[in-house]
């Protein structure tokens, strides 16, 4: 629905853009430790409370809306990613949301906000685009199969792909953090 993406985007572009001209001048090892801790709780969270969620679908709170878009947005401004990460795991949980409506409502966060933190980051030379691009371009040939791969999945093994990612990705980065030259 166009009202609920509006809403949850405008509130995570503009948090995005107040707390990225902020993080841009933090120290990049730190941010990643953050993110790594950030992203390993939530997997854990997701991971012990997979089950939380089996029953029919809520109607969506628009007034919490703004909310999940602000804890979006600000993952987004401090991290460069994961507004995404935020936002889904707060729509399916706490608004009841579906992992697929989760997901694309997160995508409503994501897009506006992604523009807008590679935009301050940039801005601040913190941006390596010989690996940002080649990584865009990626993603846009594989963002389809993905989708339609969503929506065959049955919603319990959904959530539990989702949570390990993120498992995986936290321990990855958290480690690799001790590990840079």
């Amino acid at each position: 629905a166009w009202r609920q993406a509006a809403l949850i985007g405008l509130s995570a572009t503009l948090m995005t853009w107040l707390v990225a001209h902020y993080a841009a001048r933090l120290d990049p090892d730190l941010l990643r430790q953050l993110f790594s801790v950030f992203i390993g709780a939530l997997a854990l969270r997701m991971l012990r409370r997979r089950h939380a969620h089996g029953g029919a679908e809520r109607p969506l709170k628009l007034r919490a809306l703004p909310l999940v878009g602000m804890a979006g947005g600000s993952s987004m401004g401090l991290l460069g990613i994961g507004g995404g990460l935020v936002a889904t795991p707060l729509l399916s949980g706490w608004l009841g949301q579906r992992q697929t409506v989760a997901q694309s409502l997160s995508l409503a966060l994501v897009a506006p906000s992604s523009v807008v933190a590679l935009a301050t980051y940039a801005g601040a030379q913190r941006v390596d685009w010989s690996l940002g691009l080649p990584l865009a371009i990626g993603g846009l040939f594989t963002v389809s199969a993905g989708v339609a791969l969503a929506h065959k999945l049955p919603e319990k093994r959904m959530r539990a792909a989702f949570a390990w990612m993120l498992a995986a990705t936290a321990l990855w980065l958290f480690v690799g953090s001790f590990f840079r030259t």
